[in-house]
């Protein structure tokens, strides 16, 4: 008995979760919805006043005494008299077939305002999903799949989209089948009864296809997201699966992938069209029984046989219509239910911009015994102090781990630490508006992002301020104008997916003139020279000396060479600062840790 009572409960609260997550995900569409509902009460009423009038124009056409004695007949033929028109066959049909011109168009601008929610939809979730994303912590962010954003946007919504037009149709089957059940009952109370109690017993014999369909869909779903990042991560990684030659290994695992979601999609298929095919031989052997029947006893007059037979093949198909809007909504709300715990999360995440503040950066940057961890077993940095002089160059130097990134990702606010403070003239950055703050920011990292876009574009890089003129200006800070020129096409010339048809080397230097042209007032170097030959190193070195006095200069570099002209040196070891001070003061400490390093790579 308790085992029974805890089925129901846990029926009772999945039901109550569906309604839930189709509210949730559909509330902004409550009157649209309605008034989908109101037409198709409307398309259904026409259609069967339509139909009804074939009783009395069979009885005409074949000479029967009776016209139809229902309702819906005795209330045609008096509208004709009261507007003293002829009730004949030709009256009749252009009757009946005014009633179905207005029903078309009732249903077209049904299916118009159908098709409007649901990209609407699509285009307002994909919208806010985008922008939630882009102002999410990135501590969030960082521990997210590759590809998880892509399949969000594109696959889930589309499904939720789907989801919205099912819903849309699930209540147009319901008003339209209440409205066909009312008129056939008008015509015969037996007849209509036998075929709504059957319809209605068959969605509760096929209710178990319902439960397997949502509960793949969920799988599906999942299944999905995981081929998706597994060709997203794979493929930017390429050139490192064709020279290590696991392309063998690599299509074992994408075949498993590949093979499950595959047999999630075949599955849901199956089910999804299980039901239409039992319905509608159930509805084609109640109607030869009817037929039969009908003919066997006299119990109908031809033509009101014809509006009940095509009634009643009409309300099947509504039934049938109705099991594949609940299969698609089953099938959806996995995503559903996705797209609404995403948005949850990331309004959980959601990045601090509370300051308010102007960016004035007269005087310094300083870390006031800062420290930071991401996890509480690890401390990153421990109670580190930093002064940086506005127009300073300064590089950070140390082993791996020591927290250099660390250092930089502050600067750039994408974490915030765990005491100690961090100020830009005394002023505590979290006071400063974010934007503002990131406005004046440049960065330029080992790992360049490109767009499969022109070099101008690429410059400009979604900020409508910078002119063609800027970019120009850019370009030659950043020494790579003249390569510019020298492509067919020069500024417009196509890079390719993440600037592959240039070199290492040009890349860096379209991104350094990316940065220039927003005009920053700190610039942040992180490890940028690390993977460039000397000549690029030139370049490089050559951008960063112009700069000296006029931008503030932050650098991560493991290349020595490359920090040898900066203003000042921060060594950092297990999150603390070890040793600061110009290059040449620490070269002269032969203890110091820059010049024990310097002069070991010297003599190698």
């Amino acid at each position: 008995m308790f085992s029974i009572i805890s089925q129901k409960i846990k029926s009772m609260l999945k039901n109550i979760h569906v309604i839930l997550v189709l509210y949730r995900s559909f509330k902004a569409y409550r009157k649209q919805v309605l008034t989908l509902t109101l037409m198709g009460f409307l398309s259904g009423l026409l259609e069967g006043i339509g139909v009804n009038a074939l009783i009395p124009l069979f009885s005409i056409a074949m000479n029967q005494g009776e016209r139809g004695q229902d309702i819906i007949s005795q209330s045609i033929e008096k509208l004709f008299v009261f507007f003293h028109v002829d009730f004949n066959i030709t009256t009749l049909l252009i009757f009946i077939l005014s009633i179905f011109i207005v029903r078309t168009l009732v249903l077209l601008a049904f299916y118009y305002i159908k098709i409007k929610i649901s990209a609407d939809y699509e285009e307002k979730t994909r919208s806010e999903l985008l922008k939630k994303t882009l102002n999410a912590e990135w501590s969030y962010l960082l521990k997210q799949k590759f590809g998880k954003l892509e399949t969000l946007l594109i696959t889930h919504v589309q499904y939720g989209a789907n989801a919205l037009l099912s819903l849309s149709t699930t209540f147009m089957a319901i008003v339209i089948l209440c409205t066909y059940v009312v008129i056939a009952l008008n015509i015969s109370i037996i007849i209509t009864l036998g075929a709504f109690i059957l319809g209605i017993l068959s969605i509760f014999v096929l209710k178990p296809i319902f439960v397997k369909t949502k509960n793949i869909g969920y799988k599906a779903g999942k299944a999905l997201e995981d081929v998706s990042h597994f060709v997203n991560q794979n493929v930017l990684g390429m050139k490192t699966l064709k020279y290590t030659g696991v392309a063998d290994k690599l299509m074992q695992t994408g075949n498993q992938y590949f093979k499950l979601l595959n047999e999630y999609k075949v599955k849901v298929y199956i089910y999804k069209n299980f039901s239409p095919q039992v319905l509608q031989l159930i509805s084609l052997v109640f109607i030869c029984l009817l037929f039969g029947l009908s003919y066997q006893f006299n119990y109908l007059n031809f033509g009101a046989l014809i509006a009940v037979i095509y009634l009643v093949q009409r309300m099947f198909n509504y039934v049938q219509q109705l099991q594949t809007s609940v299969h698609g909504m089953s099938e959806s709300l996995s995503y559903l239910d996705n797209i609404i715990q995403y948005g949850r999360v990331l309004k959980q995440h959601k990045e601090s911009i509370v300051g308010d503040k102007e960016f004035i950066f007269k005087d310094a940057l300083s870390f006031q015994n800062v420290s930071f961890s991401y996890d509480t077993k690890n401390v990153i940095l421990n109670r580190v102090n930093i002064n940086i002089t506005q127009g300073e160059s300064v590089a950070f130097i140390g082993p791996s781990g020591a927290g250099k990134t660390t250092v930089v990702d502050l600067v750039l606010r994408l974490f915030s630490v765990d005491s100690g403070m961090i100020c830009l003239d005394s002023v505590p950055v979290g006071d400063i508006n974010m934007k503002k703050w990131r406005n004046n920011i440049g960065y330029v990292s080992q790992d360049m992002f490109l767009k499969n876009d022109s070099i101008l574009n690429n410059i400009i890089f979604y900020d409508d301020t910078i002119t063609k003129k800027d970019a120009i200006a850019a370009a030659k800070k950043a020494y790579i104008y003249d390569f510019i020129m020298q492509c067919e096409q020069d500024f417009d010339t196509m890079i390719g997916e993440r600037g592959i048809a240039l070199s290492v080397g040009q890349r860096q230097r379209i991104v350094i003139a990316r940065m220039l042209a927003r005009k920053p007032k700190i610039l942040i170097f992180d490890e940028a020279t690390s993977a460039l030959d000397n000549e690029s190193e030139q370049y490089i070195q050559h951008v960063i000396n112009d700069l000296k006095g006029k931008v503030t200069v932050i650098m991560i570099a493991h290349r020595l060479s490359t920090v040898r002209d900066v203003d000042n040196i921060f060594v950092l070891d297990k999150g603390s600062i070890i040793e600061s001070g110009h290059p040449d003061v620490l070269l002269q400490d032969k203890q110091s840790y820059f010049s024990t390093l310097y002069n070991m790579k010297n003599n190698s």
